[in-house]
């Protein structure tokens, strides 16, 4: 047995030799680098883990993912420093691209039968896929090379994926391995070096550099999304640990560059549909949205829920406006598409943090936590349903009226609190209240001007007509708003 074992030691050695030079020779020997890295995989396949105490499995690897890497970076820097005059074509960019491809997939084919022995490279499986993430993004900004950076997705993101999806869903490895991987792609700093944009600057990088290097940080995002975006075929621990990154990739997209690449970059997406995956280019930004409401409808029906909405609250206000866009992006997207019952519970913790941030003075300045808050809520409701915008109301004024309440309800007008998606039951109270509050107040104006001047209340209810009056969303009726100017001019 022991002399089978050798054998077939020795006939992989010289198998991986044989296709080294086939690959060094420039792609004129297809057929002998086709077989011999074939069987360099069946042969590894087949042993059974007996040949890890023999073969040098990282070894093999990582010569695979150096022939990987190899054309890319030559085809790479051949387009970016020559003076193309024209795009380059789908033929030419398929030529540089497939055997790329051939590498990633034979890599694949060992790390998923051998995860433990390609664990111990942690930093080089996960380089090599940041460098073609990143390379992908980096041929995109350009216009000629705009098909090479379609067809370099299509074909090498997928694979790349699934090169470090089979090891983080690898039952053979701790969770402690696997967390270890996603700490060093989703790394919480990265240092100044390689800060520049050239093709050999993204390839000149190594694992001492790597965490260092801000040059990769937008592939890092990128690889992110993707992530985000085929979380459906990733385990549930895996989907965890993507959850608590999700304040790395916060941290990520306020970097001045890679804000920019979100607004202005068109990138290629690889998209399922129900026949075969589609390619098509979009903004990143949106990529950006669309990976998260795909992960969020993922873990829906998951433990990992609770998180992602304590997530959503934590940030509620954050200060960079981007990351406040995308946070009510996904609100608006589960109060759109979210279970009743989950709605509900999710308005009436808006609600509470509403109550909370509450103060007699608060209603009227603009900066304060109670009018961001229900400013919010109030972007939130107009792409909601009537059911959501009546339990708000009931929810803030339903109960006992109280001067909180009263701060709340102007604070919310203020907004521009879709008064006009209330049923029609509801919105004539609400205005028949407005009304006579107002009306109330004029007629007793020295009462009021005593008892709650220095309260912060005085004059709300004139606040409450004039934030109807003028609500930005056009929220009260034509004939609610002529009833209540006739109720201004006659006071």
């Amino acid at each position: 047995m022991n002399h089978v074992r050798n054998i077939k030691k020795c006939v992989i050695e010289k198998l991986s030799e044989v296709g080294i030079v086939a690959a060094n020779d420039g792609g004129g020997l297809v057929t002998i680098l086709n077989m011999s890295w074939k069987g360099v995989v069946t042969l590894l396949q087949l042993g059974k883990g007996a040949l890890v105490p023999r073969v040098n499995i990282p070894d093999i690897i990582l010569t695979l993912q150096s022939l990987a890497i190899e054309p890319l970076r030559c085809a790479s820097m051949s387009w970016s420093t020559s003076s193309l005059k024209e795009t380059v074509s789908v033929t030419e960019a398929k030529r540089t691209f497939l055997p790329v491809k051939f590498y990633l997939i034979n890599a694949v084919r060992i790390s998923s039968r051998y995860p433990c022995q390609a664990c111990l490279m942690y930093k080089e499986l996960p380089l090599v896929v940041l460098k073609i993430a990143t390379c992908i993004i980096s041929l995109s900004k350009e216009p000629l090379l705009k098909i090479a950076s379609e067809v370099s997705a299509e074909l090498l993101i997928p694979t790349a994926f699934h090169l470090l999806n089979s090891l983080l869903s690898s039952p053979q490895l701790k969770q402690e391995l696997k967390d270890q991987l996603l700490d060093w792609l989703f790394i919480d700093k990265t240092g100044s070096s390689f800060a520049g944009n050239s093709i050999d600057e993204i390839f000149s990088v190594n694992t001492d550099t790597a965490t260092q290097a801000r040059i990769l940080l937008i592939g890092r995002v990128f690889l992110f999304l993707n992530f985000l975006q085929y979380s459906v075929d990733v385990d549930e621990d895996v989907r965890l640990g993507m959850s608590k990154k999700l304040g790395w990739l916060f941290d990520a997209i306020i970097d001045e560059e890679i804000y920019a690449s979100l607004i202005v970059l068109q990138i290629p997406i690889l998209y399922s549909t129900k026949n075969a995956p589609e390619l098509g280019c979009y903004s990143m930004f949106s990529y950006l949205l669309h990976s998260l409401k795909t992960f969020m409808i993922v873990i829906s029906s998951s433990a990992i829920w609770k998180d992602f909405v304590s997530f959503l609250l934590e940030n509620f206000f954050h200060p960079h406006f981007l990351c406040g866009e995308v946070i009510m992006e996904l609100w608006c997207f589960i109060l759109r598409h979210g279970e009743i019952d989950m709605v509900n519970e999710i308005l009436d913790k808006l609600c509470s943090v509403l109550k909370f941030l509450a103060s007699r003075d608060s209603a009227f300045v603009a900066s304060s936590a109670l009018r961001k808050m229900a400013r919010s809520i109030c972007w939130i409701l107009t792409f909601g349903t009537q059911s959501m915008v009546d339990r708000v109301y009931s929810s803030i004024l339903g109960g006992k009226e109280s001067d909180l309440a009263s701060v709340m309800y102007v604070a919310l007008l203020i907004e521009g609190f879709p008064l006009n998606f209330l049923a029609d039951s509801l919105k004539s109270i609400v205005t028949d209240k407005i009304a006579a509050d107002y009306f109330r107040f004029m007629e007793n104006l020295n009462d009021y001007s005593l008892s709650s001047s220095d309260s912060g209340l005085f004059g709300v209810p004139v606040f409450a007509l004039s934030a109807a009056l003028q609500s930005r969303h056009g929220s009260i009726s034509v004939k609610d708003s002529r009833t209540l100017k006739f109720l201004l001019c006659y006071s």
